[in-house]
């Protein structure tokens, strides 16, 4: 028995298995099962594989869950080894505790599972957010919305996000679109789930002014935007987080004929809801 993933968790679940009799490194003999546990908001994730590569997933609100379901799939493999396939059996009592355990979306196919081998889960996860942003250059204020996603690839969250504003110095209107490409790190922190990342794309603005002396009454202005945000999200339901989002951004391309009302940089403060997880 192999237990990986996050560093504490994996401890915290290597010494509960042992009680119960399962050794958590891998011995000579017995079925090779590897685990894989991390922290999803408020829930533990655990992937459990097999020597054949069968694999299950679960989703369960505490450590003592996870290790059950570890050690009860444990067993079934060495019981295979030990006596051959045998015929499907409903769930014995302690089985039925554990299902009890489970986060609710889970609770119908544990069972199943402990009585069939199990399918592949998929490999990403992601997730779909909406939110209202505010943005300053120190003098000029904007407001506006943003949609974004992205989809966990390894350790990193990659997607991107389309976001809108409008400004109104004086004399003058500032409409603004921007598409980026985005990159964060998640990284969960006793109930939070604090995400540093990047974004890189286009941004296009167009400035109109009523002031009678101005060159042309309405400009178009182009160019390539960049910038750092750090996201921090809190789990409010099972599949929804509430995030707050601090960024700064910039032209690092293009701009250089704008109106000098339009800033080549903005600090930027988000909050808005989350669909899903990273």
């Amino acid at each position: 028995m192999e237990v990986n993933g996050t560093r504490d968790l994996a401890r915290q679940i290597a010494v509960d298995l042992e009680r119960r009799g399962v050794a958590a490194t891998a011995s000579a003999g017995c079925p090779l099962v590897a685990a894989a546990v991390t922290r999803e908001g408020e829930l533990v994730h655990v992937e459990v594989t097999d020597e054949f590569g069968r694999s299950r997933t679960w989703d369960v609100r505490d450590v003592t869950t996870a290790a059950a379901l570890i050690e009860s799939w444990t067993k079934q493999e060495a019981d295979e080894i030990d006596l051959g396939p045998a015929p499907a059996k409903a769930p014995s009592a302690s089985a039925s505790n554990v299902v009890a355990m489970i986060a609710p979306a889970d609770e119908l196919g544990v069972a199943e599972t402990m009585a069939r081998a199990p399918a592949r889960p998929t490999e990403t996860r992601g997730g779909l957010s909406v939110a209202f942003e505010s943005a300053t250059d120190g003098n000029a204020a904007w407001y506006g919305g943003a949609l974004g996603g992205c989809v966990r690839l390894a350790m990193v969250c990659a997607g991107g996000r389309l976001r809108g504003g409008r400004s109104t110095p004086p004399h003058h209107d500032l409409t603004a679109v921007d598409l980026l490409a985005t990159v964060e790190l998640p990284l969960p922190v006793r109930g939070f789930l604090i995400a540093p990342g990047a974004a890189v794309g286009v941004g296009w603005t167009r400035a109109t002014t009523d002031d009678p002396h101005a060159a042309a009454p309405s400009q178009d202005v182009g160019g390539v935007r960049a910038g750092v945000q750090l996201v921090i999200a809190r789990p409010i339901g099972r599949a929804i987080s509430a995030e707050l989002l601090f960024g700064f951004d910039g032209a690092i391309m293009g701009q250089g004929d704008a109106p000098t009302v339009l800033s080549r940089s903005l600090g930027r403060l988000g909050i808005g809801l989350r669909y899903g997880g990273r």
